[in-house]
């Protein structure tokens, strides 16, 4: 029989193809709406091409039948529970499925299994494809195609495609749960995008290579998985592993060939494992505005050129929370950044250096060649460099760093953070356990430099100079700082030099260093006229000379305690200060002024190490007027000199551990430990001491009832009430008023509120 059964004429007909039929004579017969049956159990796969037209359903029964390839111009086609694929693919114009028109290709389990052409184009039209397996492919083509067009792909396999899996041009891609396995390609081995959009909603990417071929293109050799070139990309909870390329191990993102502004958006995404010569998570060519949220990049290598994570030329780039590990780079351990703007908000940064070695040659976390760097919260630990273990900055960039831990960070040169050109900022920054073979903590050739609120505890430089360095600054400023434990600088905690315009170090701390010099005030040009102010410093068991200045340097307000030389250099002058138990107290034409105080400054705990609790005693010297040291002066609001972890200005008692907001507020002892303007509330009653005159009983308090003659005053009037004897009986007095007239006048007022 080589007609189709025709189950029904109407519209919706169901056909079915017959053993001796042919798909392509039934889906000439079919219309609109109808239903065609391939029973897989009979039905042998035909040479050719299908043509599919019009509202038609091509549904397998019996298994899962192979069909030929497939072109379509219907309004919408489906194809379920077959298998699209084998010999027949072999077509003349290099295509199994064709949508155009504004059709609509739905494909419910639907194989691509080993064909030498294209699986599918999607032209002008939608498709959606749902559970899908393309896999094997040796075509130098890809396996879908989409030109203007909108393709979905949920719950799918795209594996071992040698020539990539998915291209498209001016199209909106939606891929939600689909896996890339072992796919390579020229440039994004998983999805090339030229223009349009890519939505990607979880899933996974391993072992995807962008093998470089030569072709003279921008974009050869990059994107591992995904090269998005003027197209914006949302991608969501999906990993990407093991994968490689030129540029960006996993994401290639460009704008060469568009103006439209780029977006790129990932959210929950892990990197884990990449490699590339630039930017081994991610490059970026921009101006490109990158997000990235609550992302983790986890491994990855930039072999030969920068950017262990993300390399960026230009545009801008955010990343909130996430974690940066394990990465390394010869420049950029992590980022990578050419004229970009960079903000990370509370990211966690490790770069395992124990476990990986180096993880950059220089700026081994960042390295920003103009542009800017915002770093508000998160923690920076186990990152090294060969210079700059942390930050390197340089060309007029612009660098700020807020509330930061740093810890255990190792340079082979110089410093944890390195400043050459435009401006440095570290607000709120704590650093532990940073070794460098010169200045350990930070060298700075910035024009502006502004440290407030530094926390430094175990610095140690090698070779020498000092843990912080300072180099021609237009402005520099630091205050609010304590600094312990510069250890084996041969310029101590601080190293002003060269050319100054303004310079000023207020309301900090430089504690125990053992370098021969604590403070290095200032040495170089000083005939320039600049001046380096030194006010309210605490500068206490440093083993050198507190302060050096080699010419215009003045010292004012400040503690100078058990140091092996409080003070020298002909250039320094110094008035105001306290002395006390230093080796000497001047040398080499330095003067202390004839207002200098010698006498112990009584601190809390001076041990001699980082352990110490340098804040006065109430009875101190130094307590005032005028203040002395770190705790006092205009700029000391910061300054926790009692240690419970509360600044000064927000401390109601910064001279006691036990008294700052939020502390336990024993009652009934006459002391606000709490610091919210009231002594606790003992009774419970609302009311505390001293306003509550008895805390200890909930009837008194002011406002409460107070019974006469009781001998108590429960309304803390300052008296108890009283009664009074009237002549004819006894009544109760309110004022001079006996009480029954006071109730009339009661009852009176009442009836005229009636």
């Amino acid at each position: 029989m080589l007609l189709a059964l025709l189950t029904s004429l109407a519209f919706g007909a169901t056909w079915s193809v017959p053993s001796e039929g042919t798909l392509a004579i039934v889906a000439l017969l079919a219309g609109d709406g109808d239903v065609i049956e391939v029973d897989a159990s009979t039905y042998l796969t035909e040479l050719g091409e299908v043509a599919l037209r019009d509202d038609l359903t091509v549904r397998g029964i019996n298994g899962r039948p192979t069909l030929p390839a497939l072109s379509i111009s219907g309004n919408t086609v489906h194809v379920e529970d077959a298998v699209l694929g084998g010999r027949v693919v072999f077509d003349t114009i290099g295509r199994s499925v064709t949508v155009e028109n504004g059709g609509r290709f739905t494909a419910a389990r639907v194989d691509f299994v080993r064909p030498d052409s294209m699986a599918l184009l999607v032209r002008d039209s939608e498709a959606e494809l749902v559970d899908v397996t393309i896999d094997d492919r040796e075509s130098e083509l890809r396996a879908l195609r989409a030109v203007n067009s909108w393709v979905i792909v949920r719950d799918s396999f795209v594996r071992r495609n040698a020539h990539g899996a998915i291209e498209s041009e001016g199209s909106l891609i939606e891929l939600e749960q689909v896996v890339f396995e072992d796919n390579s390609a020229v440039a994004g081995a998983d999805v090339s995008m030229i223009g349009g959009s890519l939505i990607m909603r979880g899933g996974s990417s391993t072992n995807a290579a962008a093998v470089p071929a030569s072709t003279g293109l921008p974009q050869d050799g990059a994107g591992g998985s995904i090269v998005a070139v003027g197209a914006g990309l949302d991608v969501r909870d999906v990993e990407f592993a093991f994968a490689q390329a030129r540029v960006g191990g996993a994401v290639a993102i460009s704008r060469e060939e568009t103006e439209v502004p780029l977006s790129a958006v990932f959210r929950g995404v892990v990197f884990r494992a990449l490699t590339a010569d630039e930017g081994a998570g991610i490059g970026a060519a921009g101006p490109v505005s990158l997000l990235l949220d609550d992302c983790t990049f986890d491994g990855t290598t930039a072999n030969t050129v920068r950017g262990g994570a993300v390399a960026m030329t230009g545009g801008w780039l955010r990343m909130v929370g996430g974690k940066l590990l394990g990465f390394r780079a010869p420049i950029g351990g992590a980022l990578g950044v050419l004229d970009t703007h960079v903000v990370l908000e509370e990211v966690t940064v490790d770069g395992e250096a124990d476990t990986r070695g180096d993880n950059a040659g220089a700026g081994g976390f960042a390295a920003l060649v103009r542009g800017s760097l915002l770093v508000r919260g998160g923690s920076f630990t186990a990152v090294q460099a060969n210079t700059a273990a942390a930050l390197w900055q340089s060309e007029d960039s612009v660098v700020r760093v807020e509330d930061v831990d740093f810890g255990v960070l190792k340079s082979a040169g110089t410093g944890a953070i390195v400043g050459d050109g435009g401006e440095l900022s570290i607000v709120e920054g704590r650093f532990s356990d940073v070794r460098a073979v010169t200045d350990a903590l930070i060298q700075s050739t910035s024009q502006v430099v502004f440290l407030d609120g530094l926390a430094v505890v175990n610095s140690e430089s090698d070779l020498g100079a000092s843990a912080i360095r300072i180099v021609d600054p237009v402005d520099f400023q630091m205050m609010r700082s304590d600094v312990c434990g510069a250890n084996g600088g041969d310029q101590g905690a601080l190293s002003v030099e060269g050319n100054l315009l303004r310079a000023r170090v207020a309301a900090s701390t430089f504690h125990a260093s053992s370098g021969p010099i604590g403070v290095v005030a200032r040495h170089g040009n000083v005939d320039d006229g600049g001046v380096l102010e030194l006010s309210h410093l605490t500068l206490v068991d440093n083993s050198g000379t507190a302060v050096r200045g080699s010419g215009n340097v003045s010292l004012t307000n400040s503690l100078l305690v058990g140091n092996g030389v409080a003070l020298s250099g002909p250039g320094l002058t110094a008035s105001g200060n306290l002395y006390w138990d230093n080796g000497d107290d001047a040398v080499d034409g330095a003067s202390v002024g004839s207002d200098a105080l010698v006498a112990d400054p009584l601190f809390v705990s001076r041990t001699g190490d980082c352990a110490a609790d340098l804040a006065l005693q109430s009875d101190s010297p130094a307590a005032g007027p005028p203040e002395l040291g770190a705790h006092g002066g205009p700029d000391a609001g910061r300054i926790d000199r009692d240690g419970d972890g509360w600044p000064a200005e927000q401390d109601c008692n910064d001279l006691s551990a036990s008294i700052y907001p939020g502390a336990e507020d024993i009652p009934g002892d006459d002391i606000d430990q709490d610091c919210d303007g009231f002594d606790a509330d003992a009774d419970g009653d609302g009311w505390s001491a001293p306003s509550d005159c008895d805390d200890s009983d909930p009837s008194v308090h002011p406002g409460a009832t107070d019974i006469p003659n009781n001998g108590r005053d429960e309304d803390c009037s300052g008296e108890p009430a009283t009664s009074v004897v009237g002549g004819r009986g006894c009544s109760l007095a309110v004022g001079s008023q006996p009480l029954g007239w006071v109730l009339l006048l009661g009852l009176a007022t009442r009836r005229r509120r009636r």
